[in-house]
């Protein structure tokens, strides 16, 4: 910690010391036309999607870029009786949210596409006991990690086809930060409908593009 935030002061100084030479100099205008806008990502969109959908437990592992939901529900987690758990790796997060739900809890599971891969084995455990899960897939633009093909739909793919055998699922997927909040909070009242009303093996998956927007 002490190197760090030596380092932080060095560089804060050595920035000062640009300005003072005017070798920096940023001038940056007000907009008065963007003044009644927000400004926010898509990850907190998706966060109060899921307390408007009565979460009240999350289960994840840290994975780019759907780490933001994460973080979001922790911020909120005392004012809206949220229970965060940082699991130990995904398999761990899927199988702790089915628990969630078994036992009558609202349970949001979300990773990125090598994270989801990891929790297909639970994915199908929920499809075969029919037990209700929402599972938030922040899409990765490309295969695997990379960048090659930014239009790609590798993760949509992933939460139609993962698991072992046929099962129901729904699938959505939001395009702007309005359908990522209402699709969200939908995503919750649907999977608990199906599966425990109509005792339909149903798995929720709910998959968006992580951006930030003004709107």
């Amino acid at each position: 910690m002490e190197s760090d935030l030596k380092a932080f002061l060095e560089g804060y100084k050595l920035g000062e010391d640009l300005k003072n030479r005017e070798k920096l100099i940023f001038k940056l205008k007000s907009d008065p036309s963007v003044k009644n806008e927000l400004l926010f990502p898509g990850s907190d969109a998706i966060g109060m999607g899921a307390i408007a959908g009565g979460c009240n437990f999350i289960s994840a592992y840290p994975m780019s870029p759907s780490t933001g939901v994460l973080i979001f529900l922790a911020q909120h987690s005392d004012e809206f009786e949220i229970v965060v758990d940082q699991a130990e790796d995904e398999i761990a997060a899927v199988n702790k949210a089915i628990g969630a739900w078994y036992t009558g809890a609202r349970a949001l599971v979300n990773s990125s596409g090598g994270g989801i891969s990891l929790m297909t084995e639970g994915i199908s455990l929920a499809g075969i006991t029919e037990s209700p899960l929402v599972v938030h897939i922040a899409q990765r633009p490309g295969p695997a990690t990379g960048l090659p093909t930014r239009t790609a739909q590798e993760d949509l793919n992933l939460a139609v086809y993962a698991g072992h055998g046929e099962f129901p699922r729904i699938v959505y997927a939001p395009g702007t930060l309005e359908q990522g909040f209402n699709l969200t909070q939908k995503a919750f009242n649907i999977a608990e409908y199906f599966v425990n009303l109509l005792i339909f093996g149903g798995i929720t998956l709910l998959q968006a593009k992580i951006k930030v927007v003004k709107n």
